[in-house]
């Protein structure tokens, strides 16, 4: 009895946390890219983050130059919207959720959703365009060969997995 008081004082004191996490399906880019309306190389050209109507989330607004379109049409412009951002000193942010830098160049994955575009299947949808030992590389920073399987293209890094640009564009063109 004596234990269990002091244990329970400890956790009062200590105080406990939450903890936050995003689990992501297990996909593969055939049902990524079916899943998209919307496929292009961009790069970032703007970022806007700012406060819904009724002041209770922040979005964040994110301005893309097409270098090119994979699958679908969208002209040299492209503004996609996701829940998440920083106003301020206030900030909300989305586990699992891309993040965008301006100036970054990246593969985006975009589904159409309530009048806006936005990333499929959150960080799953962004692949960072590199240059890597003098390759043009695709990277996703959120999956490993668990969460987002790419047949027939393997990568030297399951915890990350790189594919040479060119040959990720043809094999998303096959679908």
């Amino acid at each position: 009895m004596r234990q269990t008081i002091l244990l329970i004082l400890i956790f009062f004191l200590l105080g406990v946390g939450t903890a936050e996490s995003t689990v992501f399906a297990p996909t593969n880019l055939e049902k990524l890219s079916r899943q998209s309306q919307l496929i292009a190389r961009v790069r970032v050209s703007a970022l806007a983050s700012s406060w819904n109507e009724q002041k209770n989330r922040i979005y964040t607004t994110i301005e893309f130059a097409v270098i090119e379109i994979i699958k679908g049409q969208a002209g040299d412009k492209i503004v996609i919207q996701q829940l998440g951002g920083v106003v301020g000193e206030d900030a909300l942010l989305i586990q699992g959720a891309p993040d965008f830098q301006v100036s970054e160049e990246a593969v985006v994955f975009l589904s159409f959703h309530q009048g806006h575009y936005r990333v499929a299947s959150l960080g799953l949808g962004k692949f960072d365009v590199l240059e890597q030992n003098g390759k043009v590389i695709v990277l996703n920073r959120i999956a490993d060969n668990k969460t987002l399987f790419i047949e027939g293209l393997d990568s030297e890094d399951p915890l990350h997995p790189k594919f040479e640009l060119t040959t990720f564009i043809q094999r998303i063109k096959q679908y």
